[in-house]
Order: C-alpha cells, then sequence, then structure tokens
C-alpha cells in the first residue's frame, strides 16, 4: 500500500443521485489530482473495496453513497486492516459520504477531502 498521496490510487465514486453535492466531489477530485494522487473512477464500489482489501487500490472515496455500495466492501476492508470508519458499520442503512484507505493515509485523506 501506498504511504504517500503522491503514491496513491484513490477510486472516486461521483454522486449520481444528488447532484447538489457534485461541486464538493469535484473540489475534492482536485485536492487529490494538486496532491498527484492517481485516480480511477467507474465499475463496481465493492469490487473497488475488494481492490482495496487485496492492496491494488490504495483509496477509496465516495460523496453520499448508498448502503448497498459500501456495507460489504466496507466490512471486509476492515478485516483486511483498513482504516473503514465505524459509523459504516453502525449506521449501515444510511446514504453517507465514504472515505476507505490503509491507516497511514487516512488523516492526510480526510483533511484533504474535508
Amino acid at each position: 500500500p501506498a504511504g504517500t498521496l503522491d503514491q496513491a490510487t484513490v477510486f472516486a465514486a461521483m454522486p449520481h443521485r444528488e447532484r447538489k453535492k457534485a461541486p464538493r466531489f469535484f473540489r475534492g477530485l482536485g485536492a487529490l489530482f494538486a496532491g498527484r494522487a492517481h485516480l480511477r473512477q467507474g465499475g463496481s464500489s465493492a469490487m473497488a473495496m475488494m481492490a482495496l482489501a487485496d492492496g491494488s487500490l490504495c483509496a477509496y472515496w465516495g460523496i453520499s453513497q448508498a448502503p448497498w455500495d459500501y456495507a460489504a466492501g466496507s466490512l471486509i476492508a476492515r478485516e483486511a486492516g483498513l482504516a473503514v470508519p465505524s459509523r459504516l458499520l453502525t449506521h449501515a442503512l444510511k446514504t453517507q459520504d465514504v472515505l476507505i484507505c490503509p491507516k497511514p493515509l487516512a488523516p492526510s485523506l480526510s483533511r484533504l477531502l474535508a
């Protein structure tokens, strides 16, 4: 796993149903790009979290993700030792923002995407 942002490959999931959150999403993409992260988008969120668990992806970030997008994958990512916010597992029936990554990247990515 990457130890710094410029070594990280980040999967970014766009908020499809809540267009009002699009400006925040694009600001976050700009911040990731400026931090020299490698960006990926598209496909299944659950598959992206599986790639996190096996180490082929460094972070998953999504705004307004539905529970079916993150519930199973976040549990697998947590079991793999990644930083998974506990609210994802305790409030798994809510649409919410999601950031899952290796623990060393969590503080810098959280600040960058706040």
